[in-house]
């Protein structure tokens, strides 16, 4: 676990250089720690699809996207196929570094977090203990659920995480609703 935050951590602050461009959620397709090579066939309305080319040789096994700044309720769909059977990280995270000049659009809430995979569709528990939270060193950027209103509460520098299985040639779809902290 500590090596997955960590590669999430560095693989962050490499892009920060881009984040200035786009702003929304952020979502993370991660196989390095399981060397499954992972395949976008689709992205919907996404800004960034599949900029994992810092990775070099192993860019394969790493896919993100960026969808755009939304102050409604927004649905990012999206879809991908490995090369085998395993397990994948799913990484789900603001885009832009929290900040006084831009705290409306830094923080996002997430709902309704779903997953396709052949003909099963389920929604996934937000309040399960298979969730993980990525934090900064400073305690204002810890991301959160939000048991009242059964959201994710998270930023770019407090991220939410899950290992899912998937099967290698089978498309896997994601859907998640999302909108910016106002």
């Amino acid at each position: 676990m500590k090596k997955l935050i960590l590669a999430c951590v560095l693989i962050a602050a490499s892009l920060s250089l881009f984040a200035a461009d786009t702003s929304g959620l952020r979502v993370d397709i991660d196989g390095l720690s399981t060397k499954i090579e992972i395949q976008t066939t689709s992205a919907g309305d996404a800004l960034v699809k599949d900029s994992s080319s810092w990775l070099k040789e192993k860019s394969k096994l790493y896919s993100h996207m960026v969808f755009p700044f939304s102050s409604e309720w927004k649905k990012a769909v999206f879809s991908f196929i490995t090369n085998a059977d395993g397990k994948v990280s799913l990484i789900f995270q603001g885009n832009v570094v929290p900040s006084e000049e831009n705290k409306d659009t830094a923080w996002l809430y997430l709902k309704d977090i779903s997953i396709t995979q052949k003909d099963d569709n389920k929604l996934i528990a937000l309040d399960d203990t298979l969730w993980h939270f990525s934090s900064s060193v400073e305690n204002k950027y810890k991301g959160a659920f939000l048991k009242s209103e059964n959201v994710f509460k998270v930023s770019y520098l407090a991220g939410v995480s899950r290992v899912i299985q998937v099967k290698g040639g089978e498309e896997t779809t994601i859907s998640i609703w999302y909108k910016t902290i106002k």
